[in-house]
């Protein structure tokens, strides 16, 4: 992780990390059994309760090289998957499950793997997304802005992954 500077705070809150998966994926995910992910852009939304917040889990998220403890693990210590943004919202509430319900309800977005990232959550289809069509990251980040912007009125941020995930 070493030369990796982004300045994300250390307080609880959302996240969403914008995934691309580069080649189609076979891929055991615990419990929940073996999945094939297509080829393309996919978006995961978590929170960070802990100590370190924000910046310790999605630091986490970016390291290839650690323990498999979460769904989204199996998928970021893959070579084949790329963290290429990281939207967050600073946030003592849980906007997980909302967030997570607004991407379920929007056409751009299409659940995949049932309770992935949310098996604690009953009422949750899923946590992780494929993107069907949008132009660019940025339109992305707009959009995931705007459905942030109606989830809460906290502060927000975003930044772009232009490496590899780090060691």
């Amino acid at each position: 992780m070493e030369g990796l500077r982004i300045n994300i705070p250390e307080l609880k809150g959302t996240y969403i990390l914008v995934i691309s998966v580069v080649d189609d994926l076979n891929v055991k995910i615990g419990c929940l059994g073996r999945y094939e992910l297509k080829k393309g852009i996919y978006v995961y939304v978590g929170s960070a309760r802990g100590p370190g917040g924000l910046k310790a889990r999605i630091y986490r998220h970016l390291k290839l090289n650690k323990k498999v403890r979460w769904h989204i693990d199996y998928l970021t210590v893959n070579p084949k998957v790329k963290i290429k943004a990281v939207f967050y919202l600073k946030s003592k509430a849980l906007l997980e499950a909302a967030i997570a319900k607004k991407l379920f309800n929007n056409d751009l977005f299409e659940g995949v793997i049932k309770g992935f990232g949310c098996t604690d959550k009953r009422n949750n289809y899923t946590h992780l997304y494929k993107l069907k069509s949008i132009g660019s990251i940025e339109e992305l980040i707009r959009k995931l802005m705007r459905i942030a912007r109606d989830t809460c009125c906290e502060e927000q941020g975003f930044v772009i992954i232009n490496n590899n995930n780090v060691e």
